[in-house]
């Protein structure tokens, strides 16, 4: 569904420069700002008045989003994904129909699960001396490890997007 007004302009654009924002500094400072999920989640508001996301839709996916910041509680309280990638994921459900938003979750997850392979397999071939890195990616393969999940829910974000609404 190709959309064109103007408001969906600026959703899209909400959108796009949230995730990449919220990726980055994952990636770099291994933080995600709340003010950054907050603008994410507010931009939600346009695609529905654009007439893109119906009402019915966005409660469905509302509710899915709050069930999932449960589900994503225990994951956060077991110490398997920090704070922010589970508030991320729950700005970013209700910007899909219920069943893409499921998609998304399932994408966001599998990605991360890769993500984090890599990132382990990077560190174990740095430790071993198969592969030379430098500062900036020693300082990203740190001794308490942690994958910056961002990249990979910002990037199934990014591809639900363009699936569902370009």
């Amino acid at each position: 569904m190709l959309m064109s007004s103007p408001l969906f302009a600026l959703a899209a654009t909400v959108f796009f420069a949230g995730c990449v924002f919220v990726a980055v500094s994952d990636l770099l400072w291994r933080y995600i700002p709340n003010r950054a999920v907050l603008g994410l989640l507010a931009g939600v508001p346009l695609l529905v008045a654009d007439g893109g996301l119906p009402i019915a839709a966005l409660a469905v996916s509302l509710v899915l989003s709050a069930g999932f910041l449960l589900v994503g509680t225990i994951l956060f309280a077991r110490g398997w994904i920090g704070g922010g990638d589970i508030k991320l994921i729950c700005a970013l459900i209700p910007w899909f129909p219920p069943v893409e938003a499921i998609l998304f979750v399932c994408l966001a997850l599998i990605w991360g699960g890769f993500l984090a392979v890599a990132t382990l397999a990077l560190k174990h071939a740095s430790e071993r001396g198969f592969v030379r890195i430098g500062v900036a990616q020693k300082r990203l393969l740190s001794a308490e490890l942690c994958v910056p999940y961002a990249v990979s829910i910002a990037a199934a974000g990014i591809y639900m997007f363009v699936e569902v609404w370009l």
